[in-house]
């Protein structure tokens, strides 16, 4: 909803406000109020008496609130919980984001929230803060004591030291907090130790068991340890990636190509056939693998923008080849693929102009 001037704010304010007085639970009257003071940046000041000074993320938890306790819609309650939710990250309001999220039995999903915005900030004591309160909703939670032990160890690496032996003295994922800490600081050999620890003491979930591995693959790949590295990895696939991080591009292929011929036909052997050939400058045979990626994943901005690059490197001088790569660039722009450059599309617009003003001369 919006409004032009300060006026029609206070006014639709007023407008709402006076309605709500006489039916206090109707659901499309509160949403509206709630939309409006939702789109207030900033402080609202005006000389009428009833609004003088309103902070707008704070006057809207009261309506939140409201729609919570009357609201039947599903749907809706959920969209407003997490709305409220994300008010108390924001203002830093721990006591209410963890009142709101046991009372509405929201543990979970509010979560998610949390460690989506914990890994969204830059600054390490935002992390641990942030990270902190987490560990409040998931008392054990390990995902959270990695985020915090990594956020600590950006100002002091001993704290976060002892930090991951406080809560996981003796346990698998105790080693694999200071190993992720050691990576991060580029002590490999510490790190490859207690990764070697965390998988001796086998964890019983699969899963987890696979990222222990894959944080040492990771590793031997930072130490150079190429054969180490691709004999720990299962498949064909995942020896595919290993190569390509190792930029030995032939066994990329070789490897990725096993993989689909064994019936593997995700994406993932396509986009790595299609982006060693391009390493290999084979653009015209890597354009053709790469069309299969797109035509897996049609809503990739990452692919159309690999295969664009493919077709015009190809072939930069054919007008059918600068128009397609026009098309694959302008297609991962509009999917809001950053690496698209204004410039490059513009030179391509110019040269296919240029190449179909030689045409009729």
């Amino acid at each position: 909803m919006e409004y032009e001037n300060l006026d029609d704010i206070v006014f639709a304010l007023e407008h709402y406000s006076e309605l709500l007085e006489k039916f206090p639970d109707n659901l499309i009257l509160l949403s509206g109020k709630v939309e409006i003071l939702e789109g207030i940046e900033g402080t609202l000041m005006t000389e009428r008496e009833n609004i003088i000074m309103l902070w707008p993320h704070k006057a809207v938890i009261p309506y939140y609130d409201k729609i919570l306790l009357i609201c039947k819609d599903e749907s809706l309650k959920n969209k407003t919980l997490q709305k409220k939710l994300r008010v108390h990250i924001k203002q830093k309001d721990k006591r209410e984001f963890l009142l709101a999220s046991s009372r509405h039995n929201y543990v979970s999903e509010a979560y998610s929230i949390l460690q989506e915005h914990a890994k969204g900030m830059r600054d390490a004591k935002e992390r641990e803060f942030f990270y902190d309160w987490c560990l409040e909703l998931r008392s054990c939670d390990e995902d959270a004591a990695l985020g915090k032990a990594l956020a600590l160890a950006e100002r002091d690496v001993n704290s976060a030291l002892e930090f991951s032996k406080q809560k996981f003295e003796s346990r698998y994922w105790g080693h694999y907090i200071r190993a992720s800490i050691f990576r991060k600081l580029g002590q490999y050999e510490l790190a490859i130790e207690n990764l070697n620890a965390a998988l001796s003491g086998t964890p019983e979930s699969a899963t987890l068991f696979e990222r222990f591995k894959k944080e040492k693959i990771a590793c031997l790949l930072a130490f150079k340890k190429i054969d180490d590295a691709v004999s720990l990895a299962p498949t064909n696939l995942e020896k595919a990636h290993i190569y390509y991080a190792a930029n030995d591009l032939t066994n990329t292929v070789l490897y990725a190509t096993k993989s689909i011929k064994e019936g593997n036909h995700s994406k993932l052997p396509y986009m790595l056939i299609g982006r060693a050939k391009c390493g290999q400058g084979k653009f015209s045979d890597a354009a053709k693998w790469l069309k299969q990626w797109t035509g897996l994943e049609p809503q990739n901005a990452e692919s159309w923008y690999w295969l664009g690059q493919a077709v015009l490197k190809s072939d930069p001088h054919k007008i059918s080849n600068l128009k397609e790569a026009l098309a694959c660039l302008e297609k991962a722009k509009n999917l809001n693929y950053a690496d698209v450059s204004d410039r490059e599309i513009h030179l391509i617009n110019e040269r296919i102009m240029v190449l179909e003003r030689r045409k009729w001369i």
